[in-house]
């Protein structure tokens, strides 16, 4: 009789727990759940056509803000500098190493050169017009890169290792001798390439 009652027992909890189940069916198949918006977003950026095809337009888009785009803010930022350097230039008293590269060495040489400085550190790129994309930089022949610092390495002034624009960076560790020594070795490189 205690088997028999089991059984009744448990059928009756099978059968509240079915009935459950198929309410609870029946209210999900009648509300089924709603797509988070990620998940729709993944279905399309993830799809092996539109995906790709998405990712090249944004890829075109990059390119182009990056190479054509930019033209005007760089013409921008390149004007406001100009105007910022002419004003510190009237107010503050020259850099002695801008001074000696520029108006010393590349003017006298006449050198189809450009020094971009930013404080105490700058460059040397040794093309005519100054470095506005990746493209520009990679016009430039590096074979002055490499010279120039060969020149100053065999000289004494030892600088970062050598690449297409030559690099210095001045610190308070560094004395006058030590400019001197960079500015003469950047004149006998120029008065190696174009003469004295």
């Amino acid at each position: 009789m205690d088997s028999q009652m089991s059984r009744l027992t448990l059928e009756s909890a099978l059968r509240v727990i079915d009935g459950a189940l198929e309410r609870l069916y029946a209210r999900v198949d009648r509300h089924p759940p709603k797509r988070a918006s990620s998940e729709r977003v993944d279905r399309i950026l993830l799809h092996p056509v539109w995906g790709f095809a998405i990712f090249l337009g944004l890829m075109v888009v990059v390119f182009q803000a990056l190479f054509s785009w930019s033209d005007p803010a760089i013409s921008l930022i390149e004007r406001a500098a100009a105007f910022l350097s002419a004003e510190l230039t009237t107010l503050l008293p020259p850099g002695i190493f801008r001074d000696l590269l520029v108006q010393g060495v590349i003017d006298r040489h006449s050198a189809p050169w450009v020094v971009v400085t930013a404080g105490a550190k700058g460059c040397v790129s040794f093309m005519p017009d100054r470095i506005r994309n990746f493209r520009d930089f990679r016009s430039l022949d590096g074979r002055y890169g490499h010279a120039h610092w060969l020149v100053q390495h065999n000289r004494g002034a030892f600088l970062p290792p050598w690449g297409k624009v030559e690099q210095w960076l001045m610190s308070v560790q560094h004395t006058d001798d030590d400019v001197d020594r960079f500015v003469g070795n950047f004149s006998h490189l120029a008065d190696e390439l174009f003469g004295a």
